[in-house]
């Protein structure tokens, strides 16, 4: 009886420790399961980053090349202008100089 009684608790430790070891081993293979699906959702989320990075770049460009043209319009427009003033006074100028030069 007792030797049947050694038997079964030998036979329920050795149950108990291989049941440990698959505790183990399970509990790992969860850690690295997590660890990898934190790694994919850190790339997942800076590939968004880097997608909204160059969405954003974009769009300033886009921004910035509008205002660039919409300045050099009104400078174009500016400078026109400017001219037409010029040229309007030109007979003015010249008459002038000429009542200077002629005395």
């Amino acid at each position: 009886m007792a030797l049947e009684l050694m038997e079964k608790i030998r036979s329920a430790e050795a149950e108990a420790d291989e049941l440990i070891k698959e505790a183990r081993a399970k509990a790992d293979r969860m850690i690295r399961e997590a660890e990898e699906k934190a790694r994919e959702l850190v790339e997942k989320a800076r590939a968004e980053a880097r997608g909204e990075r160059e969405k954003l770049l974009k769009e300033a460009e886009e921004e910035a090349s509008a205002r660039i043209a919409s300045l050099k319009e009104e400078m174009e427009s500016e400078k026109r202008a400017l001219r037409e003033k010029a040229l309007e006074r030109m007979d003015e100028a010249i008459s002038l100089i000429i009542k200077r030069v002629l005395g």
